[in-house]
């Protein structure tokens, strides 16, 4: 596992201290990794594959011609690519290529929203709750949607976005990020109504944002081809790091944040951990045990009473090889692989994970592919 440090660190003593730490921390990082063009990706719950179009049976087969009503599983996913998931106590948020679908998790019903419903493009790449609020980010625009009000409002280049094609989302207490995937940031002020716009010559490391995070006083930006930039909400300062800095490579395809503030890093060659507090980077790649380099997801979870990783209670299919995708947890990098109903989802493209809150002190864990949606139960 390779280590660096910024030029400004504080004394390399606290280097060894603080990873002793984090590593005995009851963190779970839960990596979706894809090894093949083509995965299969099976979940403990219901895998739901709902485009009426869609051509997904529940089982293998070589040929893709069987009618589609030999398939009795219900359709609820307004498409079956999902691009992005979102949840709060009461609803689980799917952003999808058709449109965005709701399921109330109590009444077990499903809401699907597109642009006959006030959406501004059906393309939906990015969802983000924000109170009464729902952000989508689209291919034409800025969709809000009043959860009290049942209405939308949408943003486009005429309101103050200098592009349409939104491609991220941060909730920031009174500010709202937005990342395109043309032409830099923006930050909307909610307060006031107003649109404050960022590009590479402002600091940005690429106008192309894949991402965005947020923490503190400061915002990461990670792009697809130019690594990931810090902004001090303070200063007005930017930081650029790249694969020639820390990285493992410049093509940044996740964030996610855990409870200690470091920050994890999803890239096509392994992961990039960071710690603000000790500003120590480390990469952990395939020598040090990843089944893959190529991590399109990366997500935390906490088990509450445990100085363990905690585990997945679900499945990851196998190959006829080798497995073919895998969930991972922790610093040791274990990979399990499951066995659960019959129900298969092949998916070549793994998009979100997210962790939802459940019964007791476990937890469902969303897995949103380009061939539909499925989910596992983290206890």
């Amino acid at each position: 596992m390779m280590k660096r440090s910024d030029e400004s660190d504080p004394p390399m003593a606290l280097e060894s201290a603080e990873l002793k730490r984090r590593h005995s921390y009851a963190v779970s990082v839960i990596c979706l990794l894809l090894l093949l063009p083509l995965v299969m990706v099976v979940g403990c719950g219901p895998l739901v594959t709902t485009d009426p179009q869609s051509s997904i049976f529940p089982e293998d087969s070589d040929v893709d011609t069987r009618p589609e009503k030999t398939w009795p599983v219900e359709r609820t996913l307004v498409s079956n690519e999902v691009n992005c998931i979102a949840a709060d106590s009461d609803n689980v948020w799917i952003a999808t290529a058709k449109g965005v679908s709701r399921w109330e998790r109590q009444q077990d019903k499903w809401h699907h929203y597109t642009m006959e419903d006030g959406l501004a493009n059906d393309m939906v790449n990015a969802v983000a709750i924000d109170g009464q609020w729902v952000w989508f980010a689209t291919d034409e625009g800025v969709s809000r949607y009043d959860t009290e009000t049942d209405t939308f409002t949408t943003f486009r280049s005429i309101d103050g976005l200098a592009s349409d094609e939104v491609s991220s989302i941060a909730v920031d207490g009174n500010y709202v990020w937005f990342g395109t995937a043309n032409a830099g940031v923006h930050r909307f002020i909610k307060p006031v109504n107003t649109w404050v716009h960022y590009t590479k010559a402002d600091g940005l490391s690429s106008n192309h944002v894949s991402w965005i995070t947020t923490q503190g006083n400061d915002v990461w930006f990670g792009s697809k081809e130019d690594g990931v930039s810090r902004f001090d909400k303070v200063s007005g300062e930017w930081t650029i790091y790249k694969q020639s800095d820390f990285l493992a490579d410049n093509d940044v395809r996740d964030i996610a944040r855990d409870a200690d503030g470091n920050l994890w890093m999803a890239t096509v060659a392994g992961i990039s951990v960071y710690s603000p507090q000790t500003r120590i980077w480390e990469v952990v790649s395939k020598e040090d045990g990843l089944p893959t380099p190529y991590i399109m997801s990366v997500h935390i979870s906490r088990q509450s009473n445990s100085r363990q990783p905690s585990a997945i209670s679900g499945q990851l299919r196998d190959g006829p090889v080798e497995p073919e995708s895998s969930l991972t947890d922790n610093r040791q990098l274990k990979t399990e692989n499951y066995k659960t109903d019959s129900r298969q989802l092949t998916a070549s493209e793994v998009s979100e994970l997210k962790t939802i809150p459940a019964e007791s002190r476990s937890s469902q864990i969303w897995i949103g592919t380009d061939r539909g949606l499925g989910s596992c139960t983290h206890l």
